[in-house]
């Protein structure tokens, strides 16, 4: 999957305060803290905004991040009974809804005894059709989409195709405000719009780019290129903005809180990259795991990380520790050459596997 996210919220835009609203300068203190890395501070905050602005609609926003930020600490516990409280306390509003899902995908994780993590759900996709798959991603409306080097093809909730775009060379797909944003080997259009040509600089001059992958974040793009081997920021005008870190990478994702994973070209090392440009490599072998090809990354709405290999699907934590490894076993959805990952907000995984041509979810 290249480039599943839920956007980070960004500071100055509001959902329906108003000015000098005090349950949103808080909030906007507890997102300062949390991106500064203060999150025990971060959490505090969230906690205020409930308990002192309870009527206010960004109570159960607070709540939820609360919970998320619970998680990236290991607080596993108090974080399922937080979103319980989201759920109980705002059962209208949008954040309940998220909150039985997140805790559905830690209730999955962490508390299924001598229970397989996944299981078979159901076929999404028959893509016998479809060749040289390099991506799948969904939108809120749950419509799939599936992208080929040579074209995009959208399918319903029930797996029927609603239509096919023709692409040429696409390189990866994300969803930016529910508008597919695909990327080409020299640029990227999103929605309707025309191609949008890059350049990056490389030894004092510009140089057109070679993309080998592309992920969407709060109010920007993301791009893997070949021929600087480095992961550039752009705008989705096409505006050059910063390298963010020298990894020459051909998949990549951002997760919920804007944190990014890639899968280096000619190692298939997994590298976590801060927002900041820091790097580090997610370690090959450790306790109860062993990542011998990585195929794609993936972040749950919790910040969780998946990385996909032909025949499993490897589960990080927040913190880093080991979740889950998967392996189908299931004769009607088992994968053996998988080359596609997408999780949805419940933690769902849709595996798209060049074997059998069709596109399995696991629950």
């Amino acid at each position: 999957m290249l480039g599943w996210v839920t956007a980070p919220i960004v500071f100055g835009q509001s959902t329906g305060a108003q000015a000098g609203d005090p349950a949103e300068a808080l909030f906007r203190l507890a997102e300062e803290a949390r991106v500064s890395g203060r999150a025990e501070e971060a959490i505090g905050k969230y906690l205020r905004v409930v308990a002192e602005h309870p009527a206010s609609p960004w109570a159960a926003r607070s709540g939820l991040e609360a919970a998320r930020s619970m998680v990236g600490q290991g607080m596993w516990a108090p974080a399922m009974r937080q979103m319980q409280e989201v759920y109980a306390r705002f059962p209208e509003s949008g954040e309940a809804e998220q909150a039985l899902e997140r805790n559905t995908i830690l209730h999955r994780l962490r508390l299924r005894q001598g229970q397989p993590v996944f299981r078979y759900a159901r076929t999404a996709v028959d893509g016998q059709a479809l060749r040289r798959v390099v991506d799948v991603d969904m939108d809120s409306g749950g419509r799939v989409y599936i992208a080929t080097r040579q074209s995009l093809a959208v399918f319903n909730e029930s797996g029927a195709l609603v239509r096919t775009e023709p692409g040429d060379d696409i390189r990866g797909l994300a969803m930016q405000a529910d508008a597919p944003a695909l990327f080409y080997e020299r640029g990227l259009r999103t929605g309707p719009s025309a191609l949008v040509p890059i350049a990056v600089p490389d030894q004092n001059r510009l140089r057109e780019v070679d993309i080998q992958a592309g992920a969407v974040t709060a109010g920007e793009m993301l791009i893997a290129d070949r021929r600087t081997k480095a992961i550039h920021r752009v705008s989705p005008s096409g505006a050059y903005l910063s390298r963010l870190a020298s990894v020459d990478a051909v998949r990549m994702a951002v997760g919920p809180q804007g944190q990014v994973a890639v899968i280096e070209r000619e190692t298939r090392v997994v590298h976590l990259i801060t927002a900041d440009g820091k790097t580090r490599p997610l370690p090959a072998v450790g306790p109860g795991y062993l990542l011998r090809g990585p195929i794609d990354v993936a972040f749950d709405p919790l910040g969780q990380l998946y990385v996909l290999e032909r025949d499993s699907v490897v589960v990080f934590a927040a913190t880093g520790e080991l979740l889950s490894v998967f392996t189908s076993s299931a004769a009607a959805g088992a994968f053996r050459t998988a080359v596609a990952l997408h999780v949805d907000g419940a933690g769902r995984l849709y595996v798209y596997d060049d074997d059998s041509a069709r596109l399995q979810v696991f629950h």
